[in-house]
């Protein structure tokens, strides 16, 4: 900004160039960054639910865990990853499609009736829809997700069934006080 507050040409453009370079470093750094905490937390995160620890012990066992076994994280991690972008190329037309359709019914319903508004409840009653659907199809795909880092952090934690739940007072049912 200081190099472009000189009102020139070529300072302005070398200080465009300079925040580019500077700024690409930083961004890749933040990226590393994201990614080992998104590893991390998929450990933290089985730790409390699998093994019922509290917070600060199931960063502690998640630290360890991942760690100890960085190479196994990383395969796992970098196998979700290139499923993850296959399942998203393979949702691309599958969105395009639902696109079409509903947008295909509002066009009909302009041309047929000529009102914005019957245009707009054809794109609700079929927008809604379709938005459930590839909500549920992204659901399906983070519950796999979910599941496949469940099943590595009990293997590399070398359990083969999650403990039992601790037992837990029976709650009395409403009306029998």
């Amino acid at each position: 900004l200081l190099l472009m507050a000189l009102r020139s040409n070529a300072a302005g453009v070398l200080g465009v160039l300079l925040t580019i370079l500077i700024m690409i470093p930083i961004v890749l750094v933040l990226i590393v960054i994201s990614v080992v905490i998104g590893l991390l937390m998929e450990f933290f995160l089985r730790a409390c639910a699998v093994e019922q620890l509290g917070v600060t012990a199931s960063i502690h066992r998640g630290w360890s865990l991942a760690t100890s076994h960085l190479k196994d994280v990383v395969v796992v991690g970098f196998l979700l990853f290139g499923i993850g972008l296959g399942c998203g190329l393979l949702m691309v037309p599958v969105v395009l499609a639902v696109l079409a359709v509903v947008f295909g019914f509002v066009a009909g319903a302009w041309a047929i009736s000529q009102s914005v508004g019957a245009a707009v409840v054809v794109g609700i009653v079929l927008g809604v829809p379709g938005v459930v659907f590839l909500a549920f199809l992204g659901g399906m795909f983070k519950a796999f997700t979910s599941s496949v880092w469940t099943l590595a952090y009990l293997r590399i934690a070398g359990l083969t069934t999650p403990p039992p739940l601790a037992e837990q007072a029976p709650v009395a049912a409403a009306g029998s006080l």
